[in-house]
């Protein structure tokens, strides 16, 4: 008895239903249900905490209550100096690329139009300074977090 094989037959079948198939790409969404979300995020936790006394100036990572909208998130350095910013599910990551010789101190400040994924932005910009002297510049700098 002789067999005879049909997968050779049935392989141009499968690759048509392969791509027939169209692709998806994982997208980080809010979840649904539940009562609306009207509230923006807070701010938890900076690493380093900011303030006078840095043992260097560099890496900021910044936590938050909820996972962010990436393409809300901006931010800048005073002085005006090139960083990276990364953002993934509810943290931040500023990092300076190059701090210029004599700089003491810098502040960083996150753009208002931070929002979570639902859109909720923050009430105003977050200013923290980071600083290599024992005492802040006499500037007028604040920052806003959630309370512990």
């Amino acid at each position: 008895m002789r067999f005879r094989s049909c997968g050779a037959a049935l392989l141009p079948s499968l690759a048509a239903l392969i791509l027939a198939i169209p692709p998806g790409c994982a997208r980080e969404v809010a979840p649904s249900g539940g009562p609306e979300d009207t509230d923006p995020p807070e701010l938890l936790a900076v690493v380093p905490d900011s303030g006078p006394g840095q043992e260097a100036l560099g890496r900021v990572e910044l936590q938050w209550s909820e996972r962010l909208e990436k393409t809300s998130v901006s931010a800048s350095l005073f002085p005006g100096i090139d960083f990276r910013l990364r953002v993934s599910g509810n943290r931040v990551v500023i990092e300076p690329q190059s701090i210029p010789e004599g700089v003491t101190t810098l502040v960083m400040q996150v753009s208002s139009s931070l929002s979570d994924q639902r859109g909720n932005s923050i009430d105003s910009p977050v200013s923290l300074p980071f600083s290599l002297l024992d005492a802040l510049p006499g500037w007028n700098v604040g920052a806003t977090a959630a309370p512990h």
